[in-house]
């Protein structure tokens, strides 16, 4: 197996996420009540790109859900992110898209032991324009670990510090 005969730093994550997705506020309301109002059933699912994707336990009857789950992520290279995308749960019919977002390696606290507790604007893409997206999602986000791109690949950027972060 070819990828068993690497060295260990080749193989390894560029870097280790610590994501803990909170809670959300203000989502749009997907299950509409015969008495008017409604709710939603959310979950989120978070994919980073060669891994398998993620999915918090779903919330059943709100619009403002909490979770406090954490998820432990391993990313590819300095320029990875992290795809969160939530769902609405329906029993019947197929699950209806709520929104996502999309994070960079280079915009998450790489400061050894730094975290980041932020809300983000849940985003609708132009390729689902007749969805109806509202609401925020509060992530804490921490890098637990990331290697020296120089050490991982001949020739490869380093990783962004926290100077080049704050520029972006």
């Amino acid at each position: 197996d070819e990828l068993r005969s690497l060295p260990e730093r080749l193989r390894s994550p560029f870097a280790r996420v610590e994501l803990t997705v909170v809670e959300a506020k203000g989502l749009a309301t997907k299950d509409a009540s015969m008495l008017g109002g409604g709710s939603s059933d959310p979950y989120v699912i978070i994919y980073t790109e060669g891994t398998r994707a993620q999915v918090t336990s779903c919330k059943e009857s709100t619009l403002n859900p909490n979770w406090n789950e954490i998820k432990n992520l391993e990313l590819a290279g300095a320029d990875s992110v992290v795809h969160l995308v939530m769902f609405d749960r329906n029993r019947m019919v197929k699950d209806e898209f709520m929104g996502e977002l999309v994070l960079p390696l280079s915009k998450m606290p790489l400061d050894r032991g730094a975290s980041l507790d932020a809300w983000y604007t849940l985003e609708q893409p132009p390729s689902k324009r007749d969805d109806s997206v509202s609401g925020e999602l509060r992530l804490v986000i921490r890098v637990s670990d990331m290697r020296e791109a120089a050490s991982r690949v001949k020739g490869a950027a380093p990783p962004l510090g926290a100077a080049q972060v704050a520029a972006a």
